[in-house]
């Protein structure tokens, strides 16, 4: 930000370093019912799914489509990461009989207008009423999808080397891959291993309305770098930006204004803004709100717990940032007190969904100060102000005044400024007798700290 105002300083005359507001999100955290757990499939809160602990998402639902009925463990919303099987039926008892199933892990099924698309097997992807296996031999576990308004499906797994890519900007190799398919036929749109840009694992994706897509995970052991990176749409994809940071790595979400959401388990943040600047305990996870280049820190905050477990984000149109996990009943936030066995991975430590709340944020800044160099008079000069918008959500102007005769407003920016954007207020000087001449700008709008003031000088001569 400084270096940018001394940019604008040499262009326009001197303008001071702009406020910084202090405001921050508002926060709220809420609970579900706590449960036991003790990874004994079967035992727990109910029948569980093959091959899952029943500690980590105790709610229970059914999805059918086409004939075909699953059944999977969840934690509600905004969480997108499931755990499921298919089954043949349930009796009255809550008992389950089996069938044939590629399914045995965490997936994610989604219904748009092209379908129901399910993952998380080996090989198989289930798309309205079928399964197909795209995979060439090359043995893939899938883990994550997204789609996109055509019913298209953009699909993250771990792939063994000879996956057939296409469209690849890396097409050979092995681990994480991304493959897109067409939601008419399932035929691959592209598909492309991962591995050059950094990622050691299956990372988390996200696609903002212009179809550019976002990947956030780490990089291998021992370091454990989280990354984060914006491809295209077009093909083939070009890497819009590649991040190397120090916090992130887990769930990613994007708003409508490409602005990038960052959800990390545990380790220190850039803390800026936040309702809960210092982790509230051992392990407290934690949000990092980034602007549209990745460039700037809106805000950053811890979750406020302790030794909880983020499993998905998710931003409205509003700006509200919801994120969901669970965590182990030590140290809660609402006081539940310390009932966790020790240690910690006890396998009868009980556990709480939480779901947390962000609110948006309206942050704008703008220079407290423009001085005017000497002017003749009857002369007239011009010079401009950013008020550029900080926060996750557009600040709109409602107005702009100014006060003391030799100064008057050129362009008042009335209206809405979207996040990270800047627009130029323009005032001119024209002194009317010689001496020192002062006046005030005030621009008033709907950010935390409106109205803000700028002190004109300038001089006659």
């Amino acid at each position: 930000m400084k270096a940018a105002l001394l940019i604008l300083i040499l262009a326009t005359a001197m303008v001071s370093s702009s406020h910084a507001q202090s405001k921050v999100p508002s926060y709220s955290v809420s609970f579900s019912g706590g449960y036991g757990c003790d990874d004994n499939i079967g035992v727990d809160d109910g029948p569980d799914v093959v091959g899952v602990s029943g500690c980590d998402f105790p709610s229970r639902a059914y999805f059918t489509d086409a004939g075909q009925t699953f059944f999977f463990a969840y934690a509600g919303p905004p969480y997108t990461s499931y755990f499921l099987t298919k089954r043949s039926y349930i009796d009255s008892q809550d008992n389950y009989f089996l069938d044939d199933s590629p399914f045995s892990g965490p997936i994610t099924p989604i219904s748009v207008a092209g379908g129901t698309w399910v993952v998380g097997g080996n090989n198989w992807i289930y798309h309205s009423g079928s399964f197909f296996d795209p995979t060439q031999g090359a043995t893939t576990k899938w883990t994550k999808v997204i789609t996109n308004t055509r019913g298209d499906a953009f699909v993250l797994g771990d792939a063994a080397a000879g996956f057939p890519t296409k469209n690849a900007f890396q097409p050979t190799g092995s681990g994480p891959l991304l493959a897109e398919f067409s939601g008419v036929n399932n035929s691959i749109v592209y598909a492309t291993y991962l591995s050059s840009l950094g990622f050691g694992s299956i990372p988390w994706i996200a696609r903002d309305k212009g179809g550019n897509i976002y990947l956030s995970g780490y990089g291998p052991s021992p370091g454990f770098q989280p990354i984060l990176v914006k491809l295209s749409p077009s093909l083939p994809q070009k890497i819009l930006y590649l991040k190397s940071l120090s916090y992130g790595g887990g769930a990613i979400s994007v708003d409508q204004y490409s602005q990038v959401y960052l959800v990390s388990g545990s380790g220190a943040i850039p803390v800026t803004n936040a309702p809960y600047p210092t982790p509230g305990g051992q392990q407290d996870a934690s949000i990092v709100v980034l602007s549209p280049k990745a460039d700037r820190v809106v805000y950053a905050s811890y979750l406020g717990g302790d030794a909880e477990v983020p499993v998905g984000i998710a931003v409205d149109g509003a700006g509200n940032a919801s994120i969901g996990g669970t965590e182990r009943a030590i140290n809660t936030w609402d006081g539940r007190g310390a009932f966790c066995p020790q240690p910690l991975d006890s396998d009868q430590c009980s556990y709480w969904e939480y779901y947390v709340t962000f609110g948006s944020l309206l942050r704008s800044t703008l220079p407290i100060q423009l001085n005017f160099h000497a002017h003749r008079v009857g002369t007239t000069t011009v010079l401009k102000l950013p008020f550029k918008s900080t926060g996750n959500i557009p600040v709109t102007i409602a107005g702009t005044a100014i006060s003391g005769s030799p100064f008057a407003l050129g362009n008042t920016c009335i209206g809405l400024v979207k996040p990270d954007a800047t627009c130029m207020v323009s005032v001119s000087f024209t002194p009317t007798s010689r001496g020192s001449q002062t006046g005030t700008l005030t621009v008033s709008s709907d950010s935390f700290d409106s109205p803000q003031t700028v002190q004109l000088n300038g001089t006659g001569q």
